[in-house]
């Protein structure tokens, strides 16, 4: 007597077929005109901004006297969709002389700086630490080392901060101002820096980093910084200053200058194939579509692997950068989407209510 086998054709939820199989879940909900986050294809996810409220110098934040006491000059707190990134700013006071102009593509020896790292480069920029939580404590990986490396690039070649907007105008504390045989042979001027958490991250992190770094730091404040004399002999008028500390002042503080035409806010998007192929149910949908669908702002598990991306930043009217990767197969039809998309983008969060905190 013979046997038969039969096979049972298994279903797989979507979030198990996202880790197993993305590109197909993709496929399928792409074919239907939705994504796996049921968001349309040029459908963005609604951003929210607001202060995180541990600045030193953020007086009317419900936190009292404790802010008063802390290093932090700056903070922003961006959520969009079930991402959190929460930015604080921070600063340290260097000698001119001895500060290391463009840090991160300063290389072994002298002779080899990148010409765009000359120290007489009006540009200036943000040291950023981003760190993604993923449950382990560890060091920075390769993406949070990446995207650490960026922002400080793009700050640095958008002219968002110049050098000048950091340099420190000593005094004495009061109304009297500093005669001139007081006056430093040092400048002094202000190093950022910005520390990024990110939370749930549910996609490429890059633009939200980049929005919390924008809105802490039109959030920044800088102390007024003053000189306490160290006077080598007691009771002797007027004696050289040959030592100098320098004083923050704890209530006195300037907004940071900023270049608000520079100021911008980045988008990414995700360059798809429609594969006919796939195996569809009966609800699929006709899309009208060359074979090729743009998808704004990525997200989940079966997005983060589409290859080809193009990431734009604008102010709303100028584009002020554009990266592209996996460029093959991109045209400049897929271009002026994305430049249309991240412009209207622009415009709705940066002259939104949030935005103007």
């Amino acid at each position: 007597m013979s046997q038969t086998a039969s096979l049972k054709l298994n279903r797989f939820p979507p979030d198990v077929l996202a880790r197993i199989a993305p590109d197909m879940l993709l496929q399928k909900y792409l074919q239907i005109g939705l994504r796996p986050s049921l968001r349309k294809f040029d459908e963005f996810r609604p951003v929210v901004i607001s202060c995180a409220g541990v600045g030193r110098y953020e007086a009317s934040e419900p936190n009292g006297d404790i802010n008063g006491v802390g290093s932090v000059l700056g903070s922003s707190i961006v959520k969009s969709g079930k991402t959190t990134a929460i930015c604080l700013i921070s600063g340290a006071i260097v000698e001119d002389d001895h500060e290391l102009v463009n840090d991160y593509r300063t290389k072994l020896e002298k002779d080899i700086i990148d010409s765009d790292t000359h120290k007489d480069n009006k540009n200036a920029s943000v040291y950023t630490e981003v760190e993604i939580s993923r449950g382990a404590s560890g060091p920075p990986n390769e993406e949070e080392i990446a995207v650490s490396h960026r922002l400080y690039e793009t700050i640095y070649h958008s002219g968002l901060i110049e050098r000048d907007a950091l340099r420190i105008r000593l005094g004495y504390k009061g109304s009297e101002e500093l005669e001139q045989e007081f006056v430093p042979h040092t400048n002094y001027s202000f190093v950022l820096y910005a520390t990024i958490q990110v939370f749930s991250r549910a996609g490429p992190v890059y633009d939200l980093c980049y929005g919390a770094l924008i809105s802490a730091l039109r959030q920044t404040r800088l102390p007024a910084v003053y000189i306490a004399e160290k006077r080598t002999e007691a009771g002797v008028r007027r004696v050289r200053v040959e030592e100098y500390d320098l004083v923050c002042e704890a209530e006195k503080n300037e907004p940071l200058k900023l270049n608000e035409n520079k100021i911008a806010w980045s988008s990414t998007f995700g360059l798809v194939e429609l594969d006919r192929d796939v195996p569809h149910d009966e609800d699929k949908m006709e899309i009208d579509t060359d074979g090729k669908i743009l998808l704004a702002e990525l997200e989940g598990e079966a997005e983060e692997n589409i290859d080809t991306r193009i990431t734009v930043s604008s102010n709303g009217s100028t584009l002020s950068g554009l990266s592209v990767y996996g460029a093959a197969g991109v045209t400049k039809e897929d271009l002026r989407k994305a430049f249309d998309l991240a412009n209207r983008r622009a415009q709705y969060v940066l002259n939104s209510r949030e935005m103007e905190m």
